[in-house]
């Protein structure tokens, strides 16, 4: 095989690593062993961008000795290093977005820098190549040449300049699927926080302390540095407004942008952002807000207040779809108290959702199922209302076992429809599957527009039993993580079973779904569950949490299901009442 050959044969196996791993960091290492067993003799790192240019992050290291040392006695950190104190030739290359080699390090000028850190670790030539995502530069990979420059070709550099391709492609894989975690990270935060803020609300019959709470959440969810709400409820003269954070007029930039809004694009969205880069010259004069986000409240097709963050760190689509959702969850507290008012009314209504729940409960399936010789399912779920939590066990038409979670957002009847929904689509969606993503996109797709009418969502998580071969696909879309007890040689551990998280149904039409195959005969128990579990308060206001519902199942996962159900239900009742929600809990167990 020529060197050529031996090149692109290099070029094909860090080709599959990058396609065949969603994270960067668990085969960084193995692309530059690689590279190097091609250009040999050498040492190579990476450094990547971290928010912006300020610092040069060291993420791959293990060919270099003197270097990583430098950083480690250094005021910024162990990884960190300002960019700044890079050569200029480095600087050049990010700039210019192309690689430069430094031929001889000791008679380049433009390497002056670096003279001494050269001579220590043992490199005469260096070369830099950008690496380049979205056209936007996010670190870059150098190579250091061990012997003479003459030693080594222009096509080596463009063998390390492809390798530094691919190393960007999957940097970019790597931080798109973390995008997507964070997203349902903020999603599932804002979900639980605006849950106990209408408690706040519903409880008290007020609006004071449930907009303290909103406008504090916004400047969390935002990283702004001031957040600012308005409501206008009811038919009271007054709005009800709560501030947090720096005092900024937020007012009179709220009345600015919309106006603008309104003249822009009235019908499409109800939301906008600027940053520094592109403040609209009416906002230019307030020199105290450097970059905002503002969405309406709209109710029934008519503006009822507002939402207004400053000085965010850079707002993105990304924050404008979480404070969409965020002010849908808002309006939907309102109508849950105008509900509890008129409940206190109209004790009919009691009736009513009673009536409704006990329909719902018998959309349940049956218990105590068989799913093989050795393992059945069971599951136990406790409504203090009409609330969105639902499972369902079935067989499809190829002879499989599905098992579906799902737990939409809010209570009431708009809930019990949509879980009668859930019901009917994942029957109808699975048809001839075999895969789970496939599943939850086309329930995703049919259910979407219902959902965007009546602005509400569902996590949800679904398992495809294949009794042929005896494994499990699993696709999530933004609910917890299914919890696996399994026996390994060093004994038995306790996991959530890794799969990626897409956003819940109802968010975006054309989310995408992927899946996770593992044996069932690894587990001796599988646990699904829903948030009202994990997110039970102490009278400390500390959460129960998934650590210690994982705490109570391997110290009991041998017991009966029953008797597992019986024990986490205790535990619960040691959690102050008024923070328990709805909560579901299923568990695939061998026998």
């Amino acid at each position: 095989m020529n060197y050529t050959d031996v090149r692109m044969k290099a070029l094909v196996e860090i080709s599959r690593m990058v396609t065949e791993t969603d994270n960067f960091f668990e085969i960084k290492d193995k692309i530059i062993d690689k590279m190097l067993q091609i250009i040999y003799p050498a040492k190579a790192c990476v450094n990547l961008f971290i928010k912006d240019y300020q610092y040069a992050h060291l993420v791959c290291s293990e060919t270099l000795e003197y270097i990583p040392t430098l950083l480690k006695n250094n005021q910024y950190g162990e990884n960190n290093f300002p960019f700044e104190m890079y050569p200029d030739y480095i600087h050049d290359s990010v700039r210019d977005k192309k690689p430069i080699w430094i031929k001889n390090i000791f008679d380049d000028p433009r390497a002056d820098k670096e003279v001494e850190i050269a001579r220590n670790e043992g490199y005469q030539s260096r070369a830099v190549f950008p690496l380049i995502s979205n056209n936007t530069v996010i670190g870059f990979l150098t190579c250091f040449f061990v012997e003479d420059s003459s030693n080594y070709t222009e096509e080596d550099i463009d063998f390390i300049s492809s390798v530094s391709t691919l190393v960007g492609l999957s940097v970019e894989i790597t931080r798109k699927k973390r995008d997507v975690d964070f997203m349902v990270k903020k999603l599932r935060g804002s979900l639980s926080f605006i849950s106990m803020a209408s408690d706040e609300l519903y409880g008290n019959l007020g609006m004071s302390k449930f907009m303290d709470l909103l406008s504090k959440q916004l400047q969390l969810l935002t990283f702004s540095k001031a957040s600012l709400i308005s409501i206008q409820y009811s038919d009271e003269s007054n709005p009800y407004e709560s501030a947090y954070g720096e005092e900024l007029n937020l007012e009179e930039a709220a009345l600015k942008l919309s106006d603008y809004d309104l003249k822009t694009k009235p019908k499409i969205i109800n939301g906008i952002y600027f940053n520094e880069d592109n403040m609209p010259h009416f906002l230019s004069n307030n020199k105290s807000i450097k970059s905002v986000i503002y969405h309406k409240l709209i109710k029934h097709d008519q503006e009822i207040g507002y939402l207004i963050g400053a000085n965010g760190p850079k707002y993105s689509e990304d924050d404008l779809n979480i404070i969409n959702i965020f002010a849908t969850q808002i309006i939907f507290a309102l109508e849950k108290f105008e509900n509890a008012s008129k409940l206190i009314e109209h004790k009919m209504l009691e009736r009513e959702l009673d009536l409704v729940q006990r329909q719902q409960q018998l959309m349940m399936p049956k218990n105590d199922i068989g799913l093989s010789e050795d393992y059945r399912i069971s599951y136990y779920l406790h409504q203090k209302n009409v609330g969105g939590d639902f499972c369902d066990v079935f067989c499809t038409p190829l002879n499989q076992v599905c098992i579906f979670m799902g737990d939409v957002m809010g209570h009431g009847i708009l809930s019990n429809y949509f879980v009668a929904m859930l019901k009917s689509a994942v029957k109808f969606s699975i048809k001839n599957k075999t895969q789970a993503s496939g599943v939850l996109k086309e329930m995703n797709q049919t259910l979407y527009e219902e959902f965007n009418s009546l602005e509400s969502y569902a996590t949800a998580c679904i398992l495809i039993y294949h009794t042929k071969s005896n494994k499990i696909t699993l696709s999530n879309g933004g609910h917890h993580l299914p919890i696996g007890i399994r026996k390994t040689e060093e004994g038995i551990i306790i996991e959530e079973i890794e799969a990626q998280q897409s956003l819940p149904l109802g968010v975006f039409q054309d989310t995408q779904y992927s899946d996770r195959e593992f044996m069932l005969a690894d587990y001796e128990l599988i646990c699904l569950y829903t948030d009202g579990i994990i997110e039970a308060k102490s009278s400390q206001g500390k959460l129960m949490g998934v650590e210690r519902l994982k705490e109570l199942l391997m110290t009991h996962y041998q017991r009966e299901s029953q008797e597992i159900y019986q024990i986490i239900k205790e535990e619960l009742s040691h959690y102050q009442q008024e923070t328990l929600d709805d909560w579901l809990l299923l568990l695939i167990k061998k026998i």
